[in-house]
């Protein structure tokens, strides 16, 4: 895997917002955990809102899932995938 992962909500050719695959798991966890709450607070405002309101909020809302989402398929790769065999332990 990579070290730094280029997150999917960018929308330039080079992408400048990267994930640190060798980040602690709780790091990444947490990172993940914030941004999917954020859009859940988000988009529980969008009652009322007005049409114009309501693309902004969508958009921002999108781009955190987004975000969130690469970080947990960053955890989930580290927690499921075998050790490399240059981290194995001896025995």
């Amino acid at each position: 895997m990579n070290r730094f992962i280029p997150l999917k909500s960018n929308n330039t050719d080079s992408p400048v917002m990267h994930i640190d695959s060798h980040a602690p798991l709780d790091f990444l966890f947490a990172s993940a955990d914030r941004r999917i709450r954020m859009a859940r607070y988000l988009l529980e405002t969008l009652d009322g809102a007005d049409d114009c309101d309501v693309r902004c909020i969508a958009n921002a809302a999108l781009m955190l899932l987004s975000d969130g989402c690469d970080a947990l398929t960053v955890v989930e790769k580290q927690i499921f995938s075998p050790p490399s065999p240059c981290t194995s332990v001896r025995h």
